[in-house]
């Protein structure tokens, strides 16, 4: 994966990283092909933070990631576990995950939202999170995780003309989280 953080009028910050550019290995997962970075957010200590997927041909799933830049551009290598090389992995409830964005908590834990497919329900409403320092967070929901099996009685149907409403339709997927004033 590649991240890259410009300067005035959309010009390359050639202080960032290599030249403007971040690379972020994905070694430990040599047979993973990075579909997507769908979210980045900066935290209150500078420190840049991307969520995103992975496709694992391996195991034919898709998981989530989430990882840390320093500020500079260069990998937080102490973010997660020592092996997670500053990129956290994971599954929702362990079935076929994918990202849409984060959020970071005034207290520095950082909320994934995403959705989980499994054999009993598809693209369901999924949360995650994580400490300040990239550990799933196990007294968050079930273990670290929740996902809302959300059962829509079908046939489906949308308030506009009566039309069928499939769970990829974009009015079925919600695309993002926030956190309210409140902390809720």
């Amino acid at each position: 994966m590649k991240t890259q953080r410009t300067a005035e009028a959309g010009m390359l910050d050639e202080s960032f990283a290599d030249k403007g550019i971040a690379w972020i290995g994905f070694g430990q997962y040599a047979m993973a092909r990075i579909e997507s970075i769908k979210s980045v957010g900066e935290g209150t200590e500078g420190k840049i933070y991307f969520a995103g997927w992975y496709h694992d041909n391996n195991m034919a799933t898709s998981l989530y990631l989430l990882g840390r830049l320093n500020a500079d551009g260069s990998v937080d290598k102490t973010f997660g576990e020592e092996s997670d090389d500053g990129v956290v992995v994971g599954r929702f409830k362990g079935l076929s995950s994918t990202v849409k964005s984060l959020a970071i908590q005034p207290d520095g834990k950082i909320l994934l939202f995403g959705s989980a497919t499994g054999s009993e329900f598809l693209q369901a409403p999924a949360f995650a999170r994580y400490s300040a320092d990239g550990k799933l967070d196990r007294s968050f929901g079930e273990n670290g995780d929740v996902v809302h099996n959300i059962i829509v009685h079908p046939p489906a149907r949308t308030a506009r003309q009566n039309e069928l409403q499939s769970a990829t339709d974009s009015s079925s997927n919600p695309f993002g989280v926030e956190i309210l004033p409140d902390g809720k």
